[in-house]
């Protein structure tokens, strides 16, 4: 059990008993990105909060803003494999399921694969994994049957299972945009009449081992057609989840892992739903993705928006397959002598451009917000906020920070959000 306070004139002060590193070197990094006069605790207890916790930061620290993990009795049925089934039941990013044998279609492939799950089941611990043409055998007493996707994507050769981290926050659901990733232990074989079950078990069940390879979401490369499938799943879950949503008050939030399986056409599945996560992996996926996640979960706990973080709102996020944005591509090398009074109405300095030696520039318009556009290369180019080439102007040691990439593909625009700091999502622009 640690309590960790961090403070300048804005104070944030965490109390956890899970993995210290973790929520310690978040608050670190989240306490330094604010310097307003505000307290902020954060409680994250793995069984549930002490009010007494509260009342005594509450005494010691007034108008503390204090936030705590919602009770288990109202995020434990989320882990229930069975409940999650039940609960999406209608979604296609949930497995089919099934709760006897005869429910199974008769036509079923003798070597089609199903998951055989205990209701409780953690890990791989009360997992099984078996073919149709044995499951009249096995144990399904309790336990939820998941129809196995035949054509996963793989990872150098192998099947792999993604972990990403979901907020629960004042009834809206929060996701960020990076996750970790587990590989198998063998390489996937696709005819299973040449290999063992104990081989199918080593190539289809996948859980943390000290062994096993890990990677994050961001490093593959077919990651942002990944992310928008998932970010569609958990529109369906906010949807299917509102009741148990509703009930977890202003004052608290959930942090829950999502784990997914992907399909050769990064179509995804949520496999479970975990409501107390593990945060102790490895050291590079550990500081890249958990503390990370907590950082921005602090910064989001503390501003009330997921405004500069790396969560999106899931109410409010659009996918490239329903954002119709209009652009609008002005020659800013052309046009800039030829209408000054539209250079006063656009709140623009054009000659900033010159100051810093661009060559190649355009104002743009998209969702009715402005943007400098700068080209890199043949591609595309970088967005900027106009107001920040006003603070160049007038100190070159400002650094200005670039909004994301426009990229330019046969003749469509392609928006990639926080291009220098990590690739979030495209969006498809008529």
């Amino acid at each position: 059990m640690s309590e960790f306070l961090h403070t300048n004139s804005f104070l944030l002060l965490v109390y956890t008993n899970k993995n210290s590193y973790v929520f310690n070197t978040a608050a670190e990094k989240a306490a330094n990105c604010f310097n307003e006069n505000k307290k902020v605790g954060i409680i994250y207890d793995d069984f549930n909060a002490d009010p007494k916790m509260r009342l005594e930061w509450s005494k010691k620290y007034k108008n503390m803003k204090i936030l705590s993990i919602a009770p288990r009795i109202k995020t434990l049925k989320m882990d229930d494999k069975i409940f999650t089934c039940e609960k999406m039941a209608g979604s296609k990013y949930i497995p089919n399921c099934y709760y006897n044998f005869e429910e199974i279609p008769a036509n079923t492939d003798p070597n089609q694969l199903y998951f055989v799950k205990k209701r409780n089941s953690t890990g791989s611990k009360g997992v099984s994994i078996v073919k149709y043409k044995n499951m009249k055998n096995a144990d399904l007493k309790n336990t939820v049957i998941q129809e196995n996707i035949m054509n996963p994507d793989l990872y150098e050769g192998r099947r792999y299972k993604i972990r990403m981290y979901v907020a629960i926050y004042n009834k809206q659901v929060y996701f960020y945009n990076n996750g970790l990733s587990t590989v198998s232990a063998v390489p996937f074989v696709y005819n299973l009449d040449v290999i063992d079950d104990s081989y199918i078990t080593k190539m289809n069940i996948i859980y943390q081992a000290n062994d096993i390879k890990w990677f994050d979401l961001n490093s593959q490369a077919n990651r942002d057609a990944i992310f928008d499938n998932m970010v569609l799943s958990l529109k369906d879950f906010e949807k299917m989840y509102k009741e148990e949503i509703s009930k977890i008050d202003n004052n608290e939030f959930a942090v829950l892992g999502f784990d997914y399986i992907v399909d050769v056409d990064c179509n995804v599945q949520i496999i479970e739903i975990n409501h107390r996560s593990n945060y102790q992996h490895p050291r590079e996926i550990t500081d890249n993705v958990d503390v990370g996640m907590f950082v921005e979960l602090f910064k989001l706990f503390t501003t009330d928006t997921n405004e500069n973080t790396d969560f999106i709102n899931i109410s409010t996020y659009e996918t490239g397959e329903n954002i119709k944005l209009n652009i609008s591509l002005e020659d800013n090398n052309e046009n800039a002598d030829e209408d000054e009074e539209d250079e006063e109405d656009d709140d623009y300095d054009n000659t900033i451009l010159k100051q810093l030696d661009l060559d190649i520039s355009r104002i743009i318009k998209m969702k009715n917000k402005q943007y400098v556009y700068i080209k890199q290369d043949d591609l595309g180019g970088l967005l900027y906020e106009p107001n920040e080439f006003e603070q160049y102007k007038k100190n070159y040691d400002f650094k200005i920070k670039n909004k994301g990439r426009l990229e330019i593909k046969e003749g469509k625009y392609y928006f990639k959000e926080k291009y220098l700091n990590i690739n979030l999502y495209f969006f498809y622009i008529n």
